[in-house]
């Protein structure tokens, strides 16, 4: 793996996400951003003297990905540990223009880009409406905006609401019913206030204000919900493809570029099964659960235990 470069092994990926798109295995309609931090070896070359502003100096490196909603990875960066969310996605832009170009090209559409509350910023939120042209499924940092920290705390009643009446064990239909009721006045309520902060909010209170009330409430909630895809891809990440190590969440590989390597090889692995998976279901063939993925990553963690 080390006579792998880190950025080659990324632009076959990148050719392997144009193949997924051009032929339809992945939807553009909504796009997930998320992030998780992976832990190093004592022993590793990339460990820095210096004092770390957050986080445990253990976390010194953090990966950016972005899926679909099917949790077919598209994009996934090595990025420093102590990085701010909200600047993790500024750091990646060039590579979000770059999907976007591929999908420009075969004529689809990024319509919803979802990412929670370490992403928003008036940065983010203005490159993801204006250069990506899409709209933001973001979770309210209300930070010092009373207004913002108001709308948050309606919309997570709101939420909970949500909640019960999409639920699949969501008990008596009269809850249900009770529920729904009681979602539409709630709408109605923060609908009334969303319009006041429009009129007199500041810029960022004036951009979240009518981007709730251009794709409807219901319609945000329902599309957020859609956001835990990427945290359960992430889950399998770590836990059956061994991308943070074996045991602990400790690293098994030393050096910072091995590691980004290891995940890219994984994530390719990932879109294979993908692209395996829609064209047995396209020749009306039942899928069984690929092992491509799992037998690399294997094989990986195998080779650098015994060569150190």
């Amino acid at each position: 793996m080390r006579d792998l470069d880190e950025q080659f092994v990324e632009n076959i990926m990148l050719d392997f996400t144009e193949k997924l798109i051009k032929d339809g295995v992945v939807d553009l309609y909504q796009i997930i951003i998320d992030s998780t931090t992976v832990m190093k070896r004592k022993d590793s070359m990339d460990e820095k003297s210096k004092v770390h502003q957050r986080g445990s100096p253990d976390q010194c490196y953090k990966f950016q990905l972005l899926a679909d909603a099917g949790q077919t990875p598209l994009i996934i960066v090595r990025r420093d540990g102590e990085e701010y969310d909200s600047n993790g996605l500024k750091n990646i832009e060039n590579r979000i223009l770059k999907l976007k170009e591929i999908a420009d090209k075969h004529g689809k559409k990024i319509e919803y880009f979802l990412a929670d509350a370490g992403y928003f910023d008036m940065n983010n939120l203005k490159f993801i409406k204006e250069k990506l042209g899409a709209k933001f499924i973001i979770d309210i940092n209300p930070r010092r905006s009373t207004d913002l920290s108001k709308i948050k705390k309606q919309l997570n009643e709101c939420k909970k609401l949500i909640s019960v009446i999409y639920s699949r064990n969501s008990g008596k239909a009269s809850d249900r019913t009770r529920a729904e009721i009681t979602l539409k006045q709630k709408i109605s309520r923060l609908e009334l206030f969303l319009r006041q902060v429009e009129s007199k909010g500041s810029s960022i209170e004036k951009l979240i204000a009518r981007e709730l009330l251009n794709i409807g409430i219901e319609n945000y909630l329902i599309l957020y919900r859609r956001r835990s895809v990427i945290e359960s891809l992430f889950g399998t990440l770590k836990e059956y493809y061994k991308i943070a190590g074996n045991s602990n969440s400790k690293l098994m590989l030393k050096r910072g570029e091995d590691i980004g390597v290891f995940a890219l090889l994984i994530c390719i692995g990932l879109q294979i099964h993908s692209i395996t998976k829609y064209r047995l279901i396209k020749n009306n063939i039942a899928p069984i659960k690929s092992l491509y993925a799992v037998k690399l990553s294997e094989m990986l963690l195998y080779y650098e235990k015994e060569n150190g």
